[in-house]
């Protein structure tokens, strides 16, 4: 990852867009991430939570799990690429959200602007499903590597926390 990148493209040039906007007086709807949840896990993270800081004049959504997705996504590559799909994190839960669906919400969100400015809206189903189970259901003749170690931090850990589940979870 890149850092400085995301900043530039996600911070920086997101505050173009919303000086543009604000010098016109005009609406803008931006995209945020669902990482924005979590946003001192990653910088991307941070940066999309940054723009929710930056948007408070305007309506933005944080879209989970878009599927398909890019060639680069993972559902892409378990429906038509299996064989480059080695490993799987055990732990790893997503919120799969259809591209239709994505699309019907951002209409609803413009169509209804006025009364939605100031808010950063999640678009979801609202539940989160293990990737061990999407990729039974896409991939179920093949056996891509089930990581059941989880090696980052979670949100209540300290480093020492992390190396003694570490440990713990090796016996």
């Amino acid at each position: 990852e890149w850092p400085q990148d995301y900043w530039e493209t996600n911070v920086l040039g997101t505050r173009r867009v919303f000086d543009f906007c604000k010098e016109r007086n005009m609406k803008c709807l931006y995209a945020s991430s669902s990482n924005a949840h979590e946003w001192w896990t990653n910088p991307y993270a941070t940066t999309k939570k940054v723009n929710e800081m930056d948007g408070h004049h305007y309506v933005g959504f944080r879209p989970h799990t878009v599927y398909p997705g890019r060639k680069d996504m993972m559902y892409y590559r378990m429906t038509n690429e299996p064989d480059t799909v080695k490993y799987i994190n055990g732990y790893h839960e997503r919120d799969w959200t259809h591209i239709e669906d994505i699309c019907s919400a951002v209409c609803t969100l413009v169509e209804n602007y006025d009364i939605m400015v100031g808010k950063c809206v999640d678009i979801g189903t609202g539940e989160s499903i293990n990737l061990k189970e999407v990729a039974a259901k896409l991939m179920p003749y093949r056996s891509p590597q089930i990581l059941s170690l989880y090696t980052h931090l979670r949100a209540h850990e300290t480093s020492l926390h992390l190396v003694c589940r570490l440990l713990l979870e090796k016996k």
